[in-house]
């Protein structure tokens, strides 16, 4: 644990929610003066410092030799300090994720997906980090081609194939870049605008752009 003999330590300045409305960068050696890490003492000496009547609690960026972090995390701005718990944690969430008491870790409806990989072609891949969607209560991820894969609850479920390789039209001789791609699910495809907004669609078995 990162104590107030180290040269620089943190203090996160608490609103009456307890809600992080700063963290401040200390001296350590003159923090160590008011007290030991986590003390009262030194909350006061820093409070003084700082000319605030805020509540004020040390907190440490590093992880502990363990794995571990002292008060949970590293707190940002509008992050939460439980003070029975004595821990920071993130405030808010997806709607329809709920805060775990226990933990203070903030829990989806579907657990994450323990399956990191995907096959294409035989070959096994791993995925591209996880993303959910709040829209549709499920897990959403990428392949190493762009492709976007679904969590079905016990496997990954296709839902779009590789993203289209040509990102470019002609226009009068000038090359130009399609704007706005993005996967359609009602439509099962890839969609996207040209510069005038004209709507397209990739046409897979083609493997050419389309105008809706």
């Amino acid at each position: 644990m990162a104590g107030s003999s180290e040269k620089k330590v943190y203090y996160a300045e608490l609103n009456s929610d307890n809600i992080v409305i700063a963290v401040h960068l200390m001296d350590g050696m003159k923090v160590l003066g008011g007290g030991d890490d986590l003390s009262i003492g030194a909350e006061t000496w820093v409070k003084e410092h700082l000319n605030t009547t805020n509540n004020v609690k040390q907190c440490f960026k590093h992880s502990n030799e363990d794995g571990t972090h002292t008060r949970k995390k590293y707190p940002a701005i509008g992050d939460t300090y439980q003070p029975t718990a004595d821990l920071f944690y993130i405030t808010s969430c997806w709607p329809s994720w709920t805060l775990n008491t226990n933990t203070y870790d903030w829990e989806p409806p579907i657990a994450r997906p323990t399956i990191t990989t995907y096959l294409n072609d035989g070959q096994e891949l791993s995925l591209l980090p996880f993303l959910w969607n709040e829209s549709l209560q499920k897990w959403d991820a990428a392949g190493q081609d762009d492709r976007v894969l679904r969590w079905n609850g016990s496997s990954w479920d296709e839902v779009s194939g590789p993203a289209p390789e040509t990102v470019t039209y002609v226009d009068n001789g000038v090359t130009k870049e399609y704007k706005n791609l993005n996967w359609d699910d009602t439509e099962n495809r890839w969609e996207c605008q040209k510069q005038d907004d004209t709507n397209m669609y990739w046409d897979n078995s083609n493997q050419t752009w389309s105008e809706i």
